[in-house]
């Protein structure tokens, strides 16, 4: 068996290392260079179930330590401050705070030392599902080979590229390198983990189900550490701001802005003044440099499937599902994606065939990771419309009703300990104890 991984994010990352400890042959192929594989600043919030994860397949402590928590959450309003402790209502199973770009930096770092086969500024343009062994007679030369000769010999020339086959039903990935050179790659198995814009998810079909919300996000670092130890939702007359903790010396920062204006529109000058009036922080910013500005749609997206009919074909992460920043769920949905995949992976080695029995998990992730999926949608969801209330207002004519439910839901939080006990849980991603 051998998988071809799409993407060097944190799915695709988890997912490669947890098939290399389990001795299963795979090749990762990245469309960014080494030194960009990081990326921009993103994400930063892991979930205390996803650290679980990690330390339970040996990537944690080893290759990533969680060491910053992140326990207490603000709900901020010019009149009011609502200082939430959801990591003593989880009995002491806070998040963790660990930037996205440095994790993507620590995971892929170990894979290349390790030797592994990850090929980077590598774009892939097709999937094919058993296109070799139908067109047997095209001008590429197919060479059969067990999954260990292709680990180990590398790339098979073949006129107008290269070819590379495994053994039994196969995958063909179509792939092009920065200098042009095309790359055929056969696999068992192929998993798209390359963000939303997949490549491979033409691949799986099925139903897409998107939802598109009337506000945009301004997202910023402020080379400063955080003005508040905690996580900070504040709701303005002006519209939402928040303050995520990244590092001790940095700090991301997100502005609701009008649909129409762009980055231009928004010069460091004027974040720093829209953000310390929104959080009612005073000359706290003042000179504090403002850098790697973007857009962020608030934009969902889910799939009916997760997988092709055959089942050689997976998507995981953001190629499967977008969620929007509400609640910092994303990156912890696609490494669980990609926790449960490479079980089912590993559970079906030595099936080439992928007809037996040991295949019955890896058959049943779509049926395993939607649900779960699907709730914390909900959740991101409700987050989102309690903490943009006001924004939500400002923009869809005759919804200032919406305001008062936002400020309901904090009162909530305050005044009914099962509500609350439910968004600690949630929020931090930490299992309910046994009684």
């Amino acid at each position: 068996m051998h998988v071809v991984i799409v993407g060097a994010g944190p799915a695709g990352l988890v997912l490669a290392h947890i098939l290399q400890r389990a001795g299963v042959s795979f090749t990762v192929l990245e469309r960014r260079t080494r030194e960009g594989l990081p990326g921009a600043p993103k994400a930063g919030s892991i979930d205390f179930r996803t650290v679980e994860m990690l330390t339970s397949e040996g990537l944690a402590p080893d290759l990533v330590r969680f060491e910053v928590a992140n326990g207490v959450c603000e709900f901020r309003t010019p009149g009011r401050q609502v200082v939430f402790d959801y990591g003593a209502l989880t009995g002491g199973r806070p998040h963790f705070i660990y930037p996205q770009h440095l994790l993507v930096e620590a995971l892929g770092a170990a894979l290349v030392d390790s030797g592994a086969d990850i090929r980077f500024s590598t774009t892939v343009t097709a999937v094919h599902e058993d296109a070799l062994a139908e067109n047997a007679n095209a001008t590429e030369t197919a060479v059969s080979t067990t999954s260990a000769e292709i680990a180990a010999s590398g790339e098979l020339v073949a006129s107008g590229g290269t070819v590379e086959t495994a053994a039994g039903p196969t995958v063909t990935v179509v792939a092009r390198r920065d200098d042009g050179v095309e790359t055929r790659l056969a696999a068992t198995i192929v998993v798209g983990a390359d963000g939303a814009r997949s490549a491979v998810a033409a691949a799986v079909g099925g139903e897409v189900i998107d939802e598109t919300h009337p506000m945009r996000l301004l997202a910023v670092v402020g080379e400063t550490p955080p003005l508040a130890p905690r996580t900070i939702y504040a709701s303005h007359p002006d519209g939402y701001a928040a303050q995520m903790r990244r590092t001790p010396t940095h700090t991301r920062f997100y502005l609701d802005i009008p649909l129409a204006d762009t980055i231009d529109d928004w010069p460091a000058d004027r974040v720093r003044a829209a953000v310390a009036r929104r959080l009612g922080v005073g000359d706290a910013l003042d000179g504090v440099a403002i850098t790697d500005p973007s857009i962020v749609e608030l934009k969902t997206r889910m799939r009916s499937t997760m997988q092709s009919a055959s089942n050689q074909v997976f998507l995981a992460g953001d190629a499967a599902h977008v969620i929007t920043p509400f609640g910092g769920k994303g990156m912890n949905l696609g490494i669980a994606d990609a926790v449960e995949l490479a079980h089912g992976i590993i559970e079906a080695v030595g099936d080439d065939s992928l007809a037996d029995e040991s295949v019955a998990r890896l058959k049943a992730y779509t049926r395993t990771r939607l649900p779960a999926i699907w709730r914390t949608q909900a959740f991101s969801n409700w987050m989102l419309r309690t903490v943009l209330a006001a924004s939500i207002a400002g923009e869809i004519p005759g919804s200032e009703f919406r305001h008062g439910i936002g400020a309901g839901w904090i009162d909530t939080l305050e005044a009914d300990p099962l509500f609350a006990s439910w968004f600690a849980h949630t929020y931090a991603g930490a299992d309910p104890q046994p009684i």
